[in-house]
C-alpha cells in the first residue's frame, strides 16, 4: 500500500495548513465572539469560552476535508461550500448549544450567532482566495523566469 494515496498520510504542508487554518479560524471565533459580548453587554471572555471556541475551531478544521483533493468547477466548488458551511453552522449551533451561549428559546440570538458564523466563514473565504491567488501568481512568475533562459 503507498502510505502517500492513504487516508492516514499528512504531509508537512497539509500540516502547517491544518494548524494555520485552525488558529485563523480561532481568531475569527474570538472576534466575533468579542463582539457578540461587546453587543450584549458583557464585559469579559472567560476561559471556557476560549476553550468552547478552540474545540469549534479544531472540529470545524476537520470539516475541511469535504472537500475532494480533485479540481472542482465553479459550480462544485459553491455546492461542496454550501454543504460545508451548512456543516459549520450545524457544529457551532451544537457547540453553542453545549457550552450555553445560546438558548433556543431566543431566536433571534439564534439568527444573530448564524450571521456570525456565516460573516466569519466569507471573510476568511475572501481571505484564503486572496492569498491563493497570489501564491498562484508567484509560482507563475517563477516559472516563467525559469523557462526563459
Amino acid at each position: 500500500m503507498d502510505l502517500k494515496k492513504s487516508v492516514f498520510y499528512i504531509s508537512k504542508i497539509d500540516l502547517k495548513g491544518t494548524i494555520m487554518y485552525t488558529m485563523v479560524v480561532f481568531a475569527g471565533a474570538v472576534l466575533a465572539m468579542y463582539i457578540d459580548r461587546l453587543i450584549t453587554g458583557a464585559t469579559t471572555i472567560d476561559v471556557s469560552t476560549i476553550t468552547g471556541l478552540l474545540i469549534f475551531s479544531i472540529l470545524s478544521n476537520l470539516l475541511r476535508f469535504i472537500f475532494p483533493k480533485k479540481k472542482l468547477s465553479k459550480a462544485q466548488l459553491f455546492i461542496y461550500m454550501g454543504i460545508h458551511l451548512s456543516a459549520i453552522i450545524a457544529l457551532g449551533l451544537a457547540v453553542a448549544t453545549l457550552m450555553d451561549w445560546i438558548t433556543w428559546a431566543e431566536p433571534i440570538r439564534i439568527i444573530f450567532f448564524i450571521t456570525q458564523i456565516v460573516t466569519v466563514y466569507i471573510v476568511l473565504s475572501v481571505i484564503n482566495t486572496r492569498r491563493t491567488k497570489k501564491l498562484a501568481d508567484e509560482l507563475n512568475e517563477k516559472l516563467k523566469e525559469r523557462y526563459k533562459r
